[in-house]
C-alpha cells in the first residue's frame, strides 16, 4: 500500500506516510538552499576573478594617466617671432603664448634662433589646458586589431587598449561580492523520525539530503507489511510527525492469538485433572465400604 489512498490505512501506515511527507519537503528545501549556496560561489568566485583583474587594470591606467597628466603639463612651445629679452623672458605675455603657441601660461624666454639681446617667451599648458587634454586622453576607446589586405600584402594594426577608466566589476562592492538572501538554510523542521539524518545536515555533516527520502520510504514500506485495521486516530500532519516504527516491537495479533489458545488449553487440561481425581477417590471409598460391609456379613452368620 501507498501513501496515495489512506482511506483502509492503519495508523502505523498513517504516521509513516506523514513522516515522508515531511521528510519530502525538508529534502526539497535542502536540495533548494543547496543549489542557492552552490550558485552563490560560482558568483562570488567570477566576481573575485573580475576584482582582480580590474585591480591591475586599474592601477596600469592610473600609472598611464600620471604619465599622460605628467607630459601635459611639462610640455613647452615657444613663440613665432623674436623680441626684446627682457620681454621674452620676464615679461608677462599669457596672451601671447596664446596666442602664438596655443598654451596659456608664459613661463620665461629662450633665445634660441635670435640675436644677442632677443629672445623668445616659452609657453606652458595652463592647469585647466592641462586637465582637458587629460579629458580628451581618457575619452579614447579601446581599439580592437585590424587586418588591412593590399593588392600585394597583408598587414595588421595591433590593438590598442585606449584609456578609458576600467570600471569595477558588478556584482559586489569594494571587493566584496553582494551577500545572498536566499541561501539560508531551512528552518522550522520538526521531523522526529529520521532525525539523526536531519541532525547531522542541519550541523553541516556530509550526508546526502536523499538518505532521508530512503528513511521515510523504508519506514512506510515497513508499516505496510503490517495488517490492514480500520484507523481509530487521525494521522499526525507533516510538520509533528513522531511515528518512529520498529517492526520488532509491535507484537502481531497471531502471537497473541497463539498465546491465548495456549493459556486455554492449559486451564482445560487442570480442570479434567482435578476431576480425574475426584472420581478416583470417590470409586475408592465406595470400594472399602463395601469389603467392609461383607466383612461383617461374614462374622454376623458365623455367630
Amino acid at each position: 500500500m501507498s501513501c496515495t489512498d489512506l482511506t483502509n490505512a492503519s495508523d502505523q501506515l498513517k504516521s509513516a506516510c506523514a513522516c515522508k511527507s515531511a521528510a519530502d519537503k525538508f529534502v526539497d528545501s535542502m536540495k533548494l538552499y543547496e543549489s542557492e549556496v552552490a550558485a552563490h560561489k560560482l558568483r562570488k568566485e567570477d566576481y573575485d576573478a573580475k576584482w582582480t583583474k580590474y585591480k591591475t587594470d586599474i592601477k596600469n591606467w592610473e600609472e598611464r594617466r600620471s604619465a599622460e597628466r605628467k607630459k601635459l603639463e611639462e610640455e613647452e612651445k615657444i613663440w613665432n617671432n623674436c623680441v626684446v629679452w627682457d620681454t621674452a623672458a620676464s615679461g608677462s605675455r599669457d596672451s601671447w603664448c596664446q596666442d602664438d603657441t596655443g598654451f596659456g601660461d608664459h613661463i620665461g624666454g629662450t633665445g634660441g634662433g635670435c640675436s644677442v639681446g632677443f629672445g623668445k617667451g616659452k609657453c606652458r599648458r595652463t592647469q585647466t589646458q592641462v586637465e582637458t587634454a587629460l579629458d580628451a586622453w581618457e575619452a579614447i576607446p579601446a581599439s580592437p586589431a585590424k587586418t588591412i589586405s593590399f593588392d600585394f600584402f597583408t598587414t595588421t594594426i595591433p590593438a590598442t587598449p585606449g584609456n578609458e577608466k576600467p570600471i569595477p566589476p558588478s556584482g559586489g562592492s569594494d571587493g566584496h561580492v553582494t551577500p545572498c538572501t536566499t541561501c539560508n538554510p531551512p528552518t522550522g523542521i520538526n521531523i522526529l523520525c529520521c532525525s539523526q539524518l536531519i541532525q547531522d545536515i542541519q550541523a553541516g555533516r556530509n550526508v546526502n539530503v536523499n538518505a532521508v527520502q530512503d528513511c521515510a520510504q523504508n519506514l512506510v514500506n515497513e508499516a505496510s507489511k503490517q495488517p490492514t485495521t480500520p484507523a481509530t486516530t487521525p494521522a499526525t500532519t507533516p510538520a509533528t510527525t513522531t511515528f518512529q516504527p520498529s517492526i520488532t516491537e509491535i507484537e502481531p495479533p497471531f502471537v497473541a492469538y497463539e498465546e491465548n489458545q495456549t493459556k486455554t488449553e492449559e486451564i482445560s487440561l487442570i480442570k479434567r485433572k482435578s476431576r480425574s481425581n475426584d472420581t478416583t477417590s470417590r470409586d475408592i471409598l465406595i470400594i472399602v465400604g463395601v469389603v467392609f460391609a461383607i466383612i461383617l456379613l461374614i462374622l454376623f452368620m458365623r455367630r
